[in-house]
């Protein structure tokens, strides 16, 4: 579950600022890799076990940042055309991809990317 007991209480609004945040804290732990996209390359080579796994943790994580983003939206925290679940979708793949480039492209690049993102939903 992507939701911590900490985040009860809080704005979608500040949840989001976890969510964006973790990624760029992230990049700052160099012997760290994101998960997701580490287990996405690989898929087609993971037992089915593991597959299955694999697709029930990146549904979790969208529909997470799909309630996320509709509760926002509803609060007029955000601002996004179309429904939650494809902009979530569209966002999760976008910092995966972000992510995978940032090696060649720097740093600032993942940081550019969030910030597009952000401006994207009016955040």
């Amino acid at each position: 579950e992507i939701e911590h007991a900490e985040m009860q209480g809080m704005t979608s609004r500040e949840k989001l600022t976890i969510y964006f945040d973790s990624y760029q804290k992230l990049l700052n732990l160099s012997d760290r890799i994101c998960y997701g996209g580490t287990l996405g390359a690989s898929y087609n080579a993971l037992p089915t076990s593991m597959q299955r796994k694999t697709d029930q943790m990146v549904e979790e994580h969208i529909a997470w940042l799909s309630n996320s983003l509709a509760a926002a939206k509803e609060d007029g925290e955000v601002y996004f055309e179309g429904h939650a679940h494809e902009t979530a979708l569209m966002i999760v793949a976008m910092i995966q991809g972000g992510l995978q480039i940032v090696r060649s492209a720097g740093r600032e690049s993942f940081e550019v990317l969030i910030n597009k993102i952000k401006q994207m939903i009016r955040f």
